[in-house]
């Protein structure tokens, strides 16, 4: 067994009584394609490839009270809690892990599951839905697993959503009602919308994509089809302490920090709404060359901030994408 510690000296963790410093290395699978239980890992200084583990399984790894990982995430959170893996964080994920694809939202308000779900069904018994609002949407998470779907009807306590279950969730699940609707009034108090994982949980977020749709012609000194903001939107990392990626208070604010920010006219009127949309990307080395990760653990957040009047949008939504970490 290997024994992975922490250090009396600052700035250090051990393994098997050794010194090495912390946030300076970096774990890499050897077998991804293996079934969890037989894979391999080895644990690697990010400058100098010391591999200090090399082509164990989590069950060969034990804490300073002797007690062996029983799976991969403990591994991870011994190694996080000893702060030896790098904050930049080289680790190979598992390029076939799950894909995220959510809306950022504004939670209305957290509600609980009075049964639990049942895979292609279309209905969540919730103990009240005496509030809840249809069109509004559900979002739910457990154990890795998460579902974001509109809410077409309620009939009492049970929500009829716009897209079949795809995993039993228990009673004890994370669920919300949410909108996805960012065109609200942030003047006066800003509204915040997030998106995050639950604990135990990681995610690498690798773009974004904005839609507006709204009833006056855009150019890029307006936002969307109404007059240039005066607080701007804002794009941030939050966990309590935050990171701002950028504020936009123009479509051409947008642009600067965009990829392929477009207009589309609109169609004949009164009905017709013209549209603005765009994309930014974070992973690749022709733009940020990272993605932006999101530990459920650290209570990380993506968050967007509106400090200004956007109702006269007819709609503003953002959709994260990404993928599950898979270490």
């Amino acid at each position: 067994m290997i024994t992975i510690s922490k250090s009396d000296k600052i700035g250090f963790f051990q393994v098997d009584g050794l010194d090495y410093q912390q946030y300076h290395y970096f774990i890499e699978f050897d077998n991804t394609n293996e079934p969890e239980d037989i894979r391999n890992f080895t644990l690697i200084h990010k400058f100098t490839g010391e591999k200090i583990i090399q082509s164990r399984g989590y069950a060969e790894i034990q804490n300073d009270s002797l007690i062996a990982m029983t799976n991969w995430k403990e591994l991870i959170a011994l190694l996080n809690e000893v702060s030896a893996l790098n904050n930049i964080d080289f680790s190979i994920t598992d390029q076939n892990s799950d894909i995220i694809d959510y809306y950022i939202c504004r939670e209305i308000r957290a509600l609980t599951l009075a049964i639990a779900t049942i895979i292609d069904s279309y209905t969540i018994n919730v103990t009240d839905a005496s509030l809840v609002t249809a069109s509004n949407y559900i979002c739910m998470q457990y154990d890795g697993r998460a579902y974001q779907a509109r809410i077409l009807s309620k009939t009492g306590n049970v929500l009829t959503m716009d897209t079949p279950l795809d995993y039993n969730f228990p009673i004890n699940t994370s669920i919300s009602e949410r909108s996805p609707q960012l065109n609200v009034d942030g003047s006066v108090t800003p509204v915040i919308a997030q998106l995050k994982p639950i604990p135990g949980v990681s995610w690498d977020i690798t773009r974004i994509i904005i839609q507006m749709t709204h009833s006056s012609q855009p150019d890029d000194g307006k936002f969307g089809g109404i007059a240039a903001l005066t607080r701007g939107i804002v794009l941030r990392k939050s966990n309590g302490i935050h990171h701002t990626i950028f504020n936009a208070k123009t479509n051409g604010d947008l642009r600067e920090r965009m990829y392929d920010l477009s207009f589309s006219d609109a169609a004949l009127p009164p009905s017709g709404q013209y549209g603005t949309s765009g994309r930014r990307s974070f992973n690749g080395m022709d733009k940020n060359g990272v993605t932006i990760r999101l530990n459920g653990n650290l209570n990380e957040a993506l968050e967007v901030v509106i400090q200004d009047n956007l109702t006269t949008l007819n709609s503003f939504r953002i959709v994260a994408q990404g993928h599950i970490v898979v270490y």
